[in-house]
């Protein structure tokens, strides 16, 4: 029974992990496919008016519901492998009052303090795009508590195609109103708006399809009728989310330094604000938008890692909490690594296919996008210890180690990008060495923690395979691209064919393992169903 449990479990990881990174591909390729036809229509100016608001929205966002869900879903499924329901309920109703509650103030927060916000870095323009961002805040608190919920019982379907669902629709009604301002002559300004409305609206569609799914999922279980201390409950999901929510606030005004940096520190070296807003336009959409890609996919792994380990870690299971942990950092470290090395080797050429015709932003983002790739690399652990360090409810710690990044990049930015040998360079320069500082330290914090953590082995043997891939497809490409200069489809076959090479050199190598591939067998997956019917099952 043991074993059939340890399978069930690593399914539910694996599963979950495969249909996130699914999901999280498309709504990366969908928001790329949105900054190819924005960047035409705005322009980097333009761009840069509509980033400045977002990365103001990220900000409030990130404060109001990164902490929350991930408390939701650590005691959410460390009450249901106790078999205590009513609890599970209350806990579930009291972080969908919080999560409106929050969504009520961040809306606000856009709204007042969004003039000053325009002051601060010197972009008055982009007032009318944050007040047509402030709904999107909103919505998104409250489809962050479904998706705890979700998450909290190992289900991460409605997550991800709700997180597809909301990219498409950001892409079709942003473009479109867009699209259709500047068909009416509107100045720059306003199209930018126009395209926030674009995400509001897409939010709202998206936040009440989750509340459908949500209710139904309920169905059959109306009639229990939550029970705990209200007080108590709050307490703990104050406890779990409060650091957590701090240490997001803290990456949230690391981006909002880089806006005021860069544009401060880049008109002090004798730029004029036009050219500091097209410059920093270029970097943020073009080789932040990549950068960030990595991230996004490996937290298609934390995600359904946090629960699971949550689960183990209350019922005691020390083992299967280490099998957790390795099995987590195995997979990251199987998109991570390759990742980074193929944005460090062909940051022109990815950004050449995805944003073709835009040769001078492309120009000034390519040695920025190689620079951010080992950053990238970084990212993803961060996300990895963060996400072990949570589940286990260590949650102060790592909250020292983002704020002494922080400061760190904030020290070396200022005096970086008001270099004139550095310039814009500075900001990923100051990203790499914030990254690296957090990641030693997250390590240093594990290293203190009980079980046994994995080695530096899980991550050798996918480095030996991205250098052996990308290696190959480099001096390949470096000799043919001459008679075939400029081709797409060149460029495309190659990378696919790496990409064929990486997986095979890493199921040589051990990284990858035969049992990542098959499904189980339904006969087992039955009587595991059929086991789990009692309440004890999940509880030894």
């Amino acid at each position: 029974m043991e074993r059939i449990k340890s399978d069930f479990r690593k399914s539910k990881l694996l599963s979950g992990a495969a249909l996130l990174t699914l999901s999280t591909f498309f709504v990366k390729l969908v928001g790329l496919l949105y900054k190819i036809p924005m960047l035409s229509l705005l322009g980097a100016e333009g761009m840069g008016y509509f980033n400045s608001a977002y990365e103001l929205y990220i900000l409030i966002v990130g404060a109001a519901t990164a902490g929350l869900p991930v408390a939701l879903s650590v005691l959410l499924s460390g009450a249901l492998a106790k078999g205590d329901l009513p609890l599970a309920k209350r806990i579930d109703r009291t972080a969908l009052f919080l999560c409106l509650l929050l969504g009520i103030c961040g809306s606000s927060t856009l709204v007042l303090f969004a003039r000053r916000f325009c002051e601060l870095i010197k972009s008055p323009n982009a007032y009318l795009s944050i007040l047509s961002i402030a709904p999107t805040l909103f919505f998104t608190c409250l489809s962050a508590s479904f998706r705890g919920y979700f998450q909290g019982h190992s289900n991460m379907a409605p997550t991800a195609i709700s997180q597809v669902a909301e990219a498409f629709l950001k892409l079709v009604f942003g473009v479109f109103f867009s699209s259709l301002a500047k068909s009416r002559g509107c100045p720059v300004e306003v199209v930018a708006a126009s395209a926030g409305a674009g995400l509001s609206l897409g939010s709202a569609l998206t936040c009440l399809w989750l509340a459908v799914v949500k209710r139904r999922a309920d169905k059959g279980q109306r009639e229990i009728l939550p029970s705990g201390d209200t007080i108590s409950v709050l307490k703990g999901l104050s406890r779990l989310s409060l650091p957590i929510t701090l240490g997001v606030s803290l990456s949230g005004a690391a981006r909002i330094l880089d806006i005021t940096m860069i544009l401060r520190r880049l008109q002090s070296i004798g730029m004029d604000a036009a050219t500091a807003n097209s410059i920093y336009g270029s970097y943020s959409t073009l080789a932040l938008s990549v950068y960030g890609l990595l991230p996004s996919l490996v937290s298609s792994v934390c995600l359904p890692l946090v629960p699971l380990l949550s689960a183990a870690h209350a019922s005691g299971d020390v083992k299967r909490e280490e099998e957790l942990v390795h099995d987590g950092f195995r997979l990251i470290a199987l998109f991570s690594v390759p990742g980074a090395v193929g944005i460090t080797a062909f940051s022109k050429e990815i950004l050449t296919l995805l944003f073709s015709g835009q040769s001078e932003a492309v120009g000034v983002a390519a040695p920025l996008l190689s620079c951010l790739g080992i950053s990238a690399f970084l990212s993803c652990m961060i996300g990895g210890i963060q996400s072990v360090l949570h589940a286990r409810k260590i949650v102060v710690r790592p909250l020292f180690a983002m704020l002494a990044g922080t400061f760190l990049k904030s020290v070396l930015a200022y005096f970086l990008i008001g270099n004139p040998s550095f310039a814009i360079l500075g900001a990923p320069i100051s990203t790499l060495f914030c990254n690296l500082l957090v990641t030693l330290l997250g390590m240093a914090i594990l290293a203190k923690g009980k079980g046994r953590e994995p080695c530096a082995k899980v991550f050798f043997a996918p480095l030996l395979a991205s250098l052996g891939s990308v290696g190959v497809f480099a001096s390949v490409f470096s000799h043919i691209q001459g008679s075939l200069k400029g081709s797409k489809a060149l460029f495309l076959c190659g990378l696919f064919l790496s990409v064929i090479l990486y997986f095979a050199l890493a199921f040589l190598l051990g990284s990858l393992k035969r049992e990542d591939f098959p499904f189980y067998d339904p006969k087992k997956v039955k009587k595991v169903q059929k086991m789990a019917q009692n309440k004890q099952f999940f509880q030894k």
